[in-house]
């Protein structure tokens, strides 16, 4: 990756740049504002002047004339402490006094002249004197109100406005780099700090792309964006691991359950193949091979069932459902089997009226896959109780036994795909450990809930609660 496209290159040169837009004008407006400042006090300072001058000038002349003011050493007494630069002019724009600085600088009157068309009240103009001095000079008019007409120049040096604003140019000049490049360190080490959990993100992400799903990242405290970010990775990566596990599960389950019929159907072929058999024998082979097909083909339809449900295909054809009939027909069903085993099967509906509305073909699934494990499970001579209660908005269908039981320990996986109590048993009962999955399914496809209850000594007890109204 070139370093330019770096998101933190990007970052500190987007945050140099703002802050550079805020710096730089400020820099500038502190600038002009202090400059603007220090040109009004020294202009303010000269007109204050030009005024001291004015007025000394005009309490001379209430007893001399001004001519006689260049030769008068009491008025430089008085005008000499105003400034070091001062001029008197008549009204015919002739010198009449220069202060001391203009008599041993005398090259200055050459850059100062009064303008012959002048006829402001008052002017301001800048000089320089040498390469590096340079004076402000006032000029001002007295007359009118019966006082004599004649015209004063006050200068002060520019050494009072250049120096603070040099030394303040010098400041920033040396400032503003430095707070560039302090602020550029100090933000590339925020924004190293900040961005640290995305590149362990990333470096998590390369560990999971080779199947490595232990990775997890360090929790944030802050409960900020990245933090956030940090916690739903993780989430996300344990959620990743669970159904990874779910799927290498699903994947060993599957070929096991497909493993035995298989092998069933090719060790009787082979056995069938080493000889030539009788008519008979051929068809009890075709009938033992059209078992484990018929066994096969259940086990896919209920794994292409689970995954149309899991995939919120499956639509339900919402009809009314009459639980006693339907419970009744499916007794039936198990009849001989209930007679073969000398079990005691019994309905108890408690209800007058017990009817729910919901896809009749999935209700009747579960309540034969339930049936069909009770009858299983319980020993001969033992008893099965299907009850029906009314709670108001939902109806209560329970399939009570006094089978082998379930262990505590086992009731928490009992709904899960393939899992059985005792898979040595698999073979006698011909269960694929699909059939409380598909059970849970259909529930919840009704917004329903079903639970068990189990005592190894005691028997199984299935409790389906479900609506009895449900929009399709």
């Amino acid at each position: 990756m070139n370093f330019y496209r770096n998101i933190r290159f990007k970052l500190v040169v987007w945050y140099m740049f703002i802050l550079c837009l805020i710096l730089i004008p400020f820099s500038t407006y502190l600038y002009l504002s202090l400059k603007k400042s220090l040109n009004e006090q020294l202009n303010y300072e000269l007109k204050l002047g030009c005024v001291e001058v004015i007025e000394d000038v005009n309490e001379f002349l209430k007893t001399n004339e001004l001519e006689k003011l260049s030769k008068d050493n009491s008025m430089e007494t008085l005008l000499d402490p105003i400034s070091d630069y001062v001029l008197v002019f008549d009204r015919e724009r002739n010198l009449i006094y220069k202060s001391d600085k203009f008599r041993k600088h005398s090259q200055i009157l050459k850059k100062i002249k009064l303008n012959k068309n002048y006829t402001e009240k008052s002017a301001v103009q800048d000089i320089k004197l040498s390469k590096n001095r340079s004076i402000r000079v006032m000029t001002a008019r007295n007359g009118g109100n019966g006082t004599p007409e004649f015209y004063v120049q006050v200068g002060l040096p520019l050494k009072d406005i250049e120096y603070p604003l040099n030394r303040l140019l010098i400041t920033l000049i040396i400032a503003l780099p430095a707070t560039l490049i302090v602020s550029s360190i100090l933000g590339w080490f925020f924004v190293y700090k900040s961005l640290k959990p995305i590149d362990d993100i990333t470096k998590a992400a390369m560990m999971i792309g080779v199947g490595d799903f232990n990775q997890r990242l360090r929790p944030i405290k802050n409960n900020d964006e990245v933090g956030r970010l940090v916690n739903t990775f993780n989430n996300m990566i344990s959620k990743l691991d669970e159904s990874f596990k779910q799927i290498c599960q699903f994947t060993a389950d599957v070929s096991h359950e497909l493993r035995t019929p298989l092998t069933i159907i090719k060790g009787e072929i082979e056995v069938t193949l080493k000889k030539v058999r009788t008519s008979e024998e051929y068809k009890r082979t075709l009938e033992v091979l059209l078992e484990e097909v018929d066994g096969m083909t259940k086990i896919v339809e209920d794994l292409l069932f689970l995954e149309r449900a899991d995939s919120g295909i499956i639509k339900l054809n919402i009809l009314e459902i009459n639980l006693d009939i339907l419970l009744k027909d499916i007794c039936e069903q198990f009849r001989n089997i209930v007679d073969k085993k000398k079990l005691k099967l019994s309905i108890d509906i408690n209800s007058g009226n017990a009817v729910i509305k919901g896809d009749a073909s999935q209700i009747k699934k579960v309540f034969v896959n339930l049936l069909d494990n009770a009858v299983k499970y319980t020993n001969e001579g033992g008893e099965i109780v299907i009850s029906v209660s009314d709670l108001g908005k939902y109806m209560k269908i329970t399939f009570s036994d006094t089978g082998i039981g379930i262990p505590p320990e086992e009731l928490p996986f009992i709904f899960e795909r393939f899992y059985r109590v005792d898979r040595s048993r698999t073979a006698d009962t011909g269960g694929s450990g699909l059939g409380l999955s598909i059970c849970e399914t259909i529930v919840k496809a009704h917004k329903g809930t079903i639970e068990v209850k189990s005592n190894p000594s005691s028997g199984t007890t299935f409790e389906v609660c479900l609506p009895k109204e449900i929009l399709n």
